[in-house]
């Protein structure tokens, strides 16, 4: 498999209390572990509508509005940092406050404990958990959120929460506003989201009828806790990118919500006619996909739905692929023999982050990309741009169709 940087267990237990609008995150640990998960949570979620670095000169936040902590370090590991946990915590104006270990301060059993408290709910992690996956981290912050509130449980009918989308998933905002319209074609409200949400909203989540999970690598857990704790119920199907694997997750929903989904599936019937003609274009100028090659590197959910769409729908094949068991079991059905060695495969598409296509071609690895995972590509991002959905299809489908024309 490709090795490369993949954000894990303490990045995503911060952007867990980093995805809570009126939360703040307080990282008990030296300067060296706060400014990529800073950068990364104001990147992805982007709070106020100006950023003044002079604002956030103060002894704590280093220039940076997201994530203050105590610099650790020297004398400190001895000593502790409970004087300045203190000033942080008499300082802060929020809703929720989560304070996490950094592993230097895990280590040496720093403590959590404080003179100060506030009258609002204090969430400390002593331990981030090391070497595990962002996706367990993210879920192991948002359980410890939701066990601190006391959630609203009475049931608001038509209402679903849509779980397992994270403020680290690209372009997460147009997701959620794409899958949120194909819902509300059919009856069907979308209550809260594991991403943006505030405390109130969080409190508010307990009244869904029905938890949607989108990426179960970052919301398994949390749905069990909502079965376990709230009685509701929860659909997983195949990510919903990809014209058939997006009419079975609706399908899916508007089953156990006794909703019709025709008007959506109306919507995606106009966008199959617009894609069918394109590719019939193609043809003419013998330029069709069937047969070019793809890569994909992304987490497991996106990379089968990735999968299936452009072998099954368009008819090209797989080069290299970052796999776990479900989608190995669907190439060996298949009979596709794939590498994965996504980094140094030669191929004409690549699907996965900003940085690895960039990558890919500087090295003249592939002939195109396209984005589909963060960090994106940068540049100016005022159209929409969901990556799931109806739109994140189309979207998909224009970057592998634009990219073979050339």
């Amino acid at each position: 498999m490709d090795d490369y940087n993949i954000p894990e267990n303490l990045t995503g237990i911060l952007l867990a209390f980093e995805s809570i609008s009126d939360a703040e995150t307080i990282l008990n640990g030296p300067t060296g572990c706060k400014f990529c998960p800073s950068s990364l949570s104001e990147d992805s979620y982007q709070r106020g509508s100006t950023f003044n670095p002079l604002k956030f000169s103060d002894e704590f936040h280093f220039c940076q509005p997201r994530v203050p902590c105590t610099y650790l370090g020297g004398h400190d590991y001895i000593t502790g940092s409970g004087n300045r946990l203190d000033r942080l915590l008499s300082q802060t104006e929020a809703e929720l406050i989560g304070i996490v270990n950094s592993p230097g301060a895990s280590l040496i059993g720093e403590s959590l404990i404080t003179n100060v408290s506030p009258h609002i709910p204090v969430i400390r992690i002593e331990s981030p958990g090391y070497s595990q996956t962002m996706g367990l981290g993210y879920q192991y912050g948002l359980t410890h959120i939701l066990d601190s509130l006391e959630l609203k449980k009475d049931k608001k009918k038509d209402c679903v929460n849509l779980l397992g989308i994270s403020i680290w998933h690209l372009n997460w905002e147009d997701s959620v506003a794409d899958l949120s319209h194909l819902l509300s074609l059919c009856g069907i409200e979308v209550l809260t989201v594991s991403a943006g949400w505030s405390v109130e909203d969080i409190k508010n989540s307990g009244r869904a009828e029905l938890n949607i999970v989108l990426h179960p690598e970052f919301s398994s857990s949390v749905a069990r806790w909502y079965e376990e704790n709230c009685n509701i119920p929860s659909v997983c199907e195949e990510l919903p990118l990809g014209f058939d694997n997006l009419e079975t997750w609706l399908c899916s929903i508007c089953f156990q919500m006794n909703k019709d989904p025709s008007p959506a599936l109306e919507l995606i019937k106009k966008y199959r006619q617009r894609a069918y003609r394109e590719i019939s274009a193609m043809e003419e100028k013998k330029k069709l996909p069937r047969g070019r090659t793809f890569s994909v590197s992304a987490d497991s959910s996106t990379s089968c739905a990735v999968t299936k769409f452009l072998y099954e729908y368009l008819g090209m094949v797989p080069a290299a692929i970052r796999t776990d068991n479900k989608l190995q079991k669907y190439l060996d059905d298949h009979h596709l023999e794939v590498s994965d060695d996504v980094l140094n495969t030669q191929t004409d598409i690549f699907i996965g982050s900003g940085d690895m296509a960039a990558s890919m071609l500087f090295r003249d690895m592939a002939a195109g990309v396209a984005v589909v995972e963060s960090p994106g590509l940068k540049a100016a991002g005022i159209r929409e741009e969901p990556v799931l959905g109806l739109q994140g299809t189309v979207r998909l489908l224009d970057a592998v169709l634009n990219s073979l024309m050339k």
